[in-house]
């Protein structure tokens, strides 16, 4: 699980906005309904992945980080609240925060458009490639065991749906890279079948959505997740 392998990927030195772009046009294929916490989470395992794989932010993303002290500001709030729970303050529900997220980003970065000279234009991602990435070979499960253990640093609080959205934006970043699935990726692509057989359902819901569904709430489904996985590992797969 510690060995190191070395490659060239596709790395683009922008990315971010393009990302959004198509999460706003097509929310469901990526978070599959509208919700800033859906996509907060979705973007905080994007991000993760990238700081995983020593990628260094783009301007897009060094910009991006300022985006919750611009809502603080337009706000009026003097609390450090992320951009997720700020935003849904002031929309009625999920759904017309996401949209209003999408608004506010607009505003923000017409915002910092004539300023972004002043960020370090030096393009970081040539001298990755030249010198090819030091990658793990398998890196899911360390992963996952991180985030039972210390569920608050990564999703704030034990929810199925944030751990869900987080492990979707993550593997979008690998594969943005070119990065070919590890054999626990591989392995873990069956736990929907899995999943579908233990609870005999014949929904096209998720993985996260079923075991929601048979758990008293997203706390309860976040534990049971890692007992079901735990229980799919050890179980022989053909």
């Amino acid at each position: 699980m510690t060995s190191i392998t070395h490659r060239k990927f596709n790395i683009s030195s922008e990315y971010l906005h393009e990302l959004l772009q198509m999460i706003e046009k097509r929310p469901g294929m990526y978070l599959g309904s509208c919700g800033i916490t859906r996509l907060r989470f979705f973007l905080e395992g994007y991000s993760l992945a990238r700081i995983d794989l020593g990628l260094l932010p783009t301007k897009e993303e060094i910009e991006f980080k300022e985006f919750a002290n611009w809502l603080q500001t337009r706000f009026n709030l003097p609390s450090n609240l992320g951009w997720d729970k700020i935003i849904l303050l002031h929309s009625e529900d999920e759904t017309d925060a996401f949209n209003h997220f999408f608004t506010l980003l607009s505003k923000f970065c017409e915002g910092t458009a004539n300023s972004r000279d002043q960020v370090d234009s030096k393009n970081y991602f040539d001298e990755i490639v030249n010198n090819q990435l030091k990658l793990k070979s398998e890196y899911l499960y360390d992963l996952l065991q991180e985030i039972q253990k210390e569920p608050s640093m990564y999703l704030g609080s034990c929810s199925i749906t944030s751990l869900r959205m987080l492990l979707l934006g993550y593997g979008m970043a690998r594969g943005k890279l070119g990065l070919p699935l590890t054999a626990q990726e591989k392995e873990f692509g069956g736990f929907q079948g899995w999943i579908q057989e233990r609870y005999k359902s014949t929904t096209s819901q998720g993985w996260d959505k079923i075991i929601l569904f048979h758990s008293c709430d997203e706390r309860d489904a976040f534990n049971r997740f890692f007992e079901l996985l735990e229980q799919f590992i050890d179980t022989p797969h053909g």
